[in-house]
């Protein structure tokens, strides 16, 4: 039987049973609404003016609840593990032009599932006890205005782009999502749904908004996480060292962004001229990106794809532990920034510099290069021993090396005469050619800053 209600108090719908054009109510977020099995809503719920339904329940075990049109309601209330499907999107909050409060999807202690339909939005916060309840976002460009669980109660799941689980709509291998949140997010996983070969699922999290989950995606080297502004935290492990992420985006101008754990991406950029700190360790597949901001990873940096890189434009990017960069034609490039590698530096390929400053091993180690090759008149600062060869290539570049340090290599060489400069501040070693006949360096200056030893 079709129901057409118009409801201030409690209305039931027997299992199996579908509702009409429409259900409204008189005044605003009052009357109750409940399924008691699955059920399909062609009519809108609530008025998009100034009346909202006060209470939706819905999702007993093994119903599915189906909304084909707008749905307004104070509270959507999961009665169980099932699932409950809004085609048109959902608005949880009174309509009253006075409110300006969000309602809520509240799992509370039922792992039920709530999916929104492709290219639909959902307005109103998520609600859980810790651990409970999956947030499906089908695909298409969506939006969250509200939280996605609280602090001390994350929900189970957040689904960026659909699952294919063949549960309510959700029956596509082929789904994707790009949904911005408006709103902070609390989640045991959040996890990137793609289409398994080109279409990436994107999560945008809006200024001034964190999210505490770990970060995984389904399709290794896809799913892309673009944290846009204001101070940010990332609580929780971004991908894994086996199914990484596509991009991981963060530093946009004056923003600040915190990871507070391991990140694993193909691509990981500061995009502008705010700060990304990286409280652990990052490994990229194809780059560490900084461009006019500022980048600190406390961890170790690794990037193993073959041509992988660290791109340091005219930012600054700091390295407290190891950086490896394994691929054969690797390599750090620095423009007119400076790089920071406090530790240990393994390339297997090259380390260019333009106008900027690279400064190695200022904590502890060594530097290992192919080769460190100039194209303008940058600096490198070696407080540790580097192997390797030295490109001045023509360029008044300059290398500073620290008291009792050495560099050995098969050259040290230059294109034009008389260009380029080593200074040793104190004493060291030089276990390489220096320069060739008719091509010397500009100089190679010993104790330069009166560091030798006295004894």
């Amino acid at each position: 039987a079709d129901l057409q209600a118009t409801t201030t108090a409690e209305t039931n719908v027997a299992a199996g049973d579908d509702t009409g054009t429409f259900v409204t109510t008189t005044t605003d977020a009052t009357g109750t609404l409940t399924f008691n099995g699955t059920s399909t809503v062609t009519g809108v719920v609530g008025s998009a003016s100034n009346l909202a339904i006060g209470t939706i329940n819905a999702g007993v075990a093994s119903e599915t609840v189906t909304f084909n049109n707008m749905v307004y309601a104070n509270a959507v209330a999961q009665s169980g593990t099932g699932t409950i499907v809004f085609n048109e999107g959902l608005v949880t909050t009174k309509r009253s032009v006075s409110s300006t409060t969000l309602g809520q999807i509240a799992f509370t202690a039922n792992d039920g599932l709530v999916q929104i339909a492709s290219g639909k939005d959902l307005i109103g916060n998520v609600t859980a006890t810790n651990g409970n309840g999956t947030l499906t976002m089908i695909g298409g460009t969506q939006s969250i205005t509200g939280d996605v669980g609280a602090t001390g109660a994350a929900i189970k799941v957040l689904n960026i782009g659909g699952t294919n689980s063949t549960l309510g709509i959700d029956n596509s291998a082929n789904a994707y999502s790009t949904t911005t949140i408006n709103g902070n997010v609390f989640a045991l996983d959040t996890v990137f749904n793609n289409d398994g070969t080109t279409n990436n699922s994107t999560l945008n999290m809006v200024a001034d908004k964190s999210i505490t989950s770990t970060i995984t995606t389904t399709d290794n080297g896809m799913g892309i996480l673009n944290m846009q502004g204001g101070t940010q935290t990332v609580t929780g492990t971004v991908g894994t060292n086996g199914m990484r992420l596509d991009q991981v985006n963060s530093g946009v101008a004056g923003a600040s962004t915190t990871f507070t754990a391991n990140v694993f991406a193909d691509t990981v950029t500061n995009t502008a001229n705010g700060s990304s700190t990286f409280n652990a360790d990052v490994t990229a597949t194809n780059a560490i990106n900084v461009n006019t901001g500022t980048t600190l990873i406390s961890g170790n940096a690794t990037v193993d794809g073959a041509s992988g890189a660290i791109n340091i434009t005219t930012g600054t990017g700091t390295v407290a532990g190891t950086t490896t960069l394994s691929g054969a034609n690797s390599s750090i490039n620095i423009g007119s920034g400076t790089g920071n590698f406090k530790n240990t530096t393994s390339v297997n390929g090259n380390v260019i510099i333009a106008t900027g400053t690279a400064n190695f091993n200022e904590t502890a180690g060594t530097t290992t290069v192919s080769s460190l090759n100039f194209t303008d008149t940058g600096t490198a600062n070696l407080h540790g021993n580097m192997t390797g060869d030295i490109a001045f290539a023509g360029n008044q570049a300059t290398v500073n090396v620290w008291d009792g340090k050495s560099i050995t290599g098969t050259s040290i060489t230059t294109t034009t005469a008389n260009t380029g400069t080593v200074n040793y501040r104190g004493d060291g070693t030089i276990n390489t050619a220096v320069g060739a006949s008719g091509m010397g360096i500009a100089a190679l200056n010993i104790n330069t800053e009166n560091q030798q030893d006295t004894a």
